[in-house]
């Protein structure tokens, strides 16, 4: 009995972590809104990275804590925010169609890094991972698609970012 109770405990924690999930690591110290200015680096690890960045930077400037959102050498104090695609999988629409219970979903992960464009001093990580839960119909799970979830992941981030508790 205490055995079926714990796997209904752990298959319900597994449920609640797919989808989206935002981890991060801060430097309590810095003031994140004394910056007007951030740099967006492209985020290196796959070729979906300049497009990872550039919807970053869109979703970042739409939220506004920054008076600018630039993707290039700033003429004045900032923060560079550089990063890295950890996981890209496109998905498989047929293992989906097949078999189901997440076989074959798409995924997306991210580690991004702040950091004093002049200094380099550490302000936080951030790391995003976005992958579709069980879908409520057959047609949703085979078209499943990797740049959703590519915009899903960049608008997370960028609300993280705006956060005024980072």
């Amino acid at each position: 009995m205490l055995n079926l109770k714990m796997t209904v405990v752990f298959a319900g924690l597994s449920v609640t972590l797919l989808g989206c999930l935002t981890t991060e690591e801060r430097n309590p110290y810095v003031d994140i809104e004394s910056y007007d200015t951030v740099v967006i680096e492209d985020f290196s690890g796959h070729e979906s990275g300049y497009e990872f960045s550039e919807r970053f930077a869109k979703e970042l400037s739409q939220f506004g804590p920054f008076e600018r959102v630039l993707r290039m050498k700033p003429d004045a104090r900032a923060i560079r925010i550089r990063g890295e695609i950890t996981t890209h999988e496109k998905g498989n629409p047929a293992l989906r169609a097949r078999y189901g219970r997440n076989i074959g979903n798409a995924r997306f992960g991210a580690m991004a890094y702040l950091e004093d464009y002049e200094t380099g001093e550490f302000i936080a990580s951030l790391k995003v991972y976005e992958s579709y839960s069980r879908e409520p119909s057959h047609r949703q799970r085979i078209h499943q698609s990797i740049e959703t979830l590519i915009a899903r992941a960049a608008r997370q981030l960028a609300e993280e970012v705006s956060n005024p508790d980072l």
